[in-house]
């Protein structure tokens, strides 16, 4: 950790998007504070979760100058003040645009998508499920499926800015490991062979439980 900068506390439950921040936080090797929840249950319970994080999500980053919540923010918080330009193009580099769009793309055009599947197929009471959001949920994670599998078929390259691992591919992983664990990814080879090289990275196997488990 650089000069006076105060430490970093994150709030996480393995299985969950703050696993990825755990992940980042390793591929950077910073040092930082994390408190576990051990389930949905204790983030809902633990007595005074709510006054850091309302909505009692992970992951929470504590900084010096208070809580910050989405894990998108998070990531780009710390590559912007701890990454020392680690993990991500410089600005005026032909694949800073594209690795904006990926970052970007992680969670509302793929990640939600497996989100809704999941919460639609095992996390909610049968009698509280919705066949058809299941069915749109499919056929928009397919399509967002679609466009990585294109992407990586273009460049035929590891990562899906080409040669080089960055913060793009850590973004990326919570909805892919969730549409691979799913089943959802039978029909994309190229990206199904990216997620098992993502997860074979030693760093990945640190920050992240075996698939599936119980998420807050």
């Amino acid at each position: 950790m650089a000069g006076n900068q105060a430490k970093l506390k994150l709030y996480h439950c393995p299985g969950t998007r703050s696993s990825r921040i755990v992940w980042l936080f390793k591929e950077l090797g910073l040092d930082v504070e994390i408190e576990k929840f051990e389930n949905l249950q204790d983030c809902r319970t633990r007595k005074g979760y709510d006054a850091i994080s309302p909505l009692r999500r992970v992951p929470t980053l504590v900084t010096q100058h208070g809580p910050l919540i989405e894990s998108g923010a998070i990531q780009e918080y710390v590559l912007r003040t701890r990454g020392n330009g680690r993990l991500q193009p410089a600005v005026d580099s032909p694949q800073y645009q594209k690795y904006l769009m990926w970052t970007f793309f992680a969670e509302p055009t793929l990640t939600a998508h497996a989100a809704t599947f999941k919460q639609q197929t095992l996390l909610l009471p049968e009698a509280d499920r919705i066949p058809q959001l299941v069915e749109i949920a499919v056929k928009q994670l397919r399509a967002a499926l679609a466009v990585v599998e294109a992407a990586l078929a273009e460049h035929k390259q590891d990562y899906i800015l080409g040669a080089d691992f960055s913060a793009a591919d850590i973004s990326l992983i919570h909805g892919l490991r969730n549409a691979h664990g799913q089943g959802n990814m039978k029909d994309f080879p190229l990206t199904t062979a990216y997620v098992e090289r993502l997860q074979a990275r030693p760093l990945y196997k640190e920050s992240y439980v075996p698939y599936p488990t119980p998420t807050c």
